[in-house]
């Protein structure tokens, strides 16, 4: 119960008035007995609307959309650590482009073993090649990110 509102007690005023409308009778006090003669128009048969199945759909779609939105943000965000990875390292670009070509070829795995192989080879290269620890944790989140999403893809 809302801390707001507060039961009637029986023995106070307002419940002691209450008690004396209890077994009032109302049905005269309705629009055609006080009105005999209005008609009432006939209102036309509506379907039910199925609110519960329409709710659900609502926030299946809202969910959806919400995970859209985090993924997009999710990829855009890469793209940033991925343009700003390549800008930064000047001696080593050609090699960082040859990392993250390398991670994409992940994707191109028709099996959960082949990805794993080939997700594990990108990492070896990475810490072969990557010398700054910022470089390396971009890299290697990014192509975590890769393999996790080619894995869901992927039959067992």
């Amino acid at each position: 119960m809302d801390d707001k509102f507060q039961p009637i007690v029986l023995n106070s005023q307002l419940g002691q008035t209450m008690e004396k409308f209890k077994n009032v009778e109302l049905t005269p006090f309705t629009t055609p007995n006080l009105y005999p003669e209005f008609e009432m128009p006939e209102l036309p048969e509506f379907e039910a609307i199925p609110l519960a199945e329409h709710i659900e759909r609502t926030e299946e779609y809202q969910q959806q959309s919400l995970e859209m939105l985090k993924s997009i943000n999710q990829n855009t965000a890469n793209l940033y650590t991925l343009v700003d990875l390549i800008s930064k390292s000047n001696e080593k670009q050609d090699e960082v482009l040859s990392l993250i070509s390398e991670i994409l070829t992940i994707a191109k795995a028709k099996e959960k073993r082949e990805a794993e192989s080939i997700f594990k080879r990108v990492m070896t290269k990475i810490n072969d090649t990557v010398e700054t620890a910022d470089s390396t944790i971009k890299l290697v989140c990014w192509a975590t990110e890769i393999y996790n999403m080619v894995l869901t893809m992927l039959p067992n």
